[in-house]
C-alpha cells in the first residue's frame, strides 16, 4: 500500500507543534530585516538549520515564488541565545517577534542547512501566520514529481468506511509509520502511531 505523505503530515501535527515539541525557544526581532539576517547565517561558527517559511522557499522549484511573504524566520540551533547574540538580535515577545529559534528534538536536524521536508511542513502547519498556505504550495510542488504527495487529507477523510458485522465494533484504524526526519522527505520510522 502506498504511503500518502500528506495524510502522515496532517496526522503528525495533531500531536506535534514547533513551539511545544522543541526545547529552549528564543523569540527575537531582526533590527535590520530578515533578508540581512539570512545572509548573515552563512559562515556562522555554530550549526543553524532553516525551517518554516525560509526553508520552504529553498525547497520549492527554482523560479517559484512563495504564496506568502516571509514574515517569520524559524530556525533550529543548539544554542538559541548564543545565536541571537551572534546575529545581534533584539529579544522580543512571541507576538512581536520576526525570528524564533528552537533547540531541535533531534540534534541530527542540525547537520543540514535546511530541515528535512517533513519537518519543514510540520513546522509550517504549527507556526503562527499563513504557514498552511505555504505548506500546501510545497506539497503541491512535491506532488509533481512524487505521487505519494498527491492525496490530500480532506479526500482521505471522505472515503467510505467498510461495513462492520452485526455486533462487531467497527475498527477502520490503520497504523501509520511515524515520521522519520530525513532531508529526502517522509520515510517510515521505527515507531508507529495510531491514526483513525
Amino acid at each position: 500500500m502506498a504511503v500518502r505523505r500528506r495524510a502522515l503530515i496532517q496526522r503528525w501535527v495533531r500531536d506535534y507543534a514547533y513551539p511545544k515539541a522543541n526545547g529552549s525557544l528564543h523569540y527575537a526581532i531582526a533590527p535590520r530585516g530578515l533578508d540581512r539576517t539570512l545572509t548573515r547565517l552563512v559562515g556562522l561558527p555554530m550549526p543553524v538549520t532553516l525551517t518554516g517559511s525560509a526553508a520552504a522557499r529553498r525547497l520549492l522549484p527554482e523560479g517559484t515564488t512563495s504564496v506568502v511573504p516571509l514574515r517569520l524566520l524559524a530556525l533550529y540551533a543548539d544554542d538559541p541565545g548564543g545565536l541571537a547574540d551572534e546575529l545581534r538580535l533584539i529579544p522580543a515577545e512571541s507576538a512581536t517577534a520576526n525570528i524564533v529559534v528552537a533547540v531541535p528534538q533531534d540534534g541530527a536536524v542540525l547537520t543540514n542547512e535546511v530541515a528535512p521536508v517533513a519537518l519543514v511542513l510540520a513546522d509550517l502547519l504549527t507556526l503562527p501566520g499563513r504557514g498552511d498556505a505555504e505548506a500546501e504550495q510545497l506539497m503541491d510542488a512535491l506532488a509533481r514529481t512524487d505521487q505519494a504527495w498527491e492525496t490530500q487529507w480532506s479526500s482521505l477523510r471522505k472515503l467510505p468506511r467498510a461495513p462492520s458485522a452485526p455486533g462487531q465494533r467497527h475498527t477502520n484504524r490503520g497504523r501509520y509509520p511515524a515520521e522519520r526526519m530525513t532531508s529526502r522527505g517522509v520515510h517510515p520510522g521505527r515507531h508507529t502511531d495510531r491514526c483513525g
